[in-house]
């Protein structure tokens, strides 16, 4: 059996074109490419990581965005979709 565990990814800072760049808020909690992206207010999959990028002490996340979906740069908060056994 699995449970759903969503972990904060961070902070959108900008967007371009269908791709979103998230500061990573923990960097000891690197994101595995293709993990899904959540949108904390709706809990909707907004897309997924494509690439992490920049320093190991301050890294980003680009996340690919799903078709349709939309978020704004400022406090909006994203999360990690992690899958844990019981």
């Amino acid at each position: 059996m699995y449970r759903l565990e969503l972990t904060n990814l961070g902070e959108v800072t900008s967007i371009v074109r269908d791709q979103v760049v998230v500061r990573i808020r923990d960097p000891l909690k690197i994101p595995s490419i293709g993990a899904r992206a959540v949108h904390k207010l709706s809990g909707k999959v907004i897309g997924v990581v494509n690439d992490v990028i920049g320093p190991v002490s301050s890294p980003y996340a680009v996340i690919k965005l799903s078709k349709g979906a939309s978020v704004a740069v400022g406090d909006e908060i994203l999360y990690e979709v992690r899958r844990r056994s019981r």
